[in-house]
């Protein structure tokens, strides 16, 4: 999970999906904890400009 500067979120799915998550909250599904899915998804320092992950 990773949470972006511009206020979405980031969320792994274990089938591979990478979710993008509005400014308004997690579902209740993912506020279980753990991890699991492709892991840790980050954006790179310049995510503003270029918008990497």
């Amino acid at each position: 999970m990773a949470f972006l500067s511009d206020g979405r979120t980031l969320v792994t799915e274990m089938g591979g999906c990478l979710l993008t998550i509005a400014d308004d909250g997690l579902p209740p599904i993912f506020q279980q904890g753990g991890v699991s899915g492709m892991m840790e998804v980050a954006q790179a320092p310049q995510f503003a400009q270029n918008g990497w992950l």
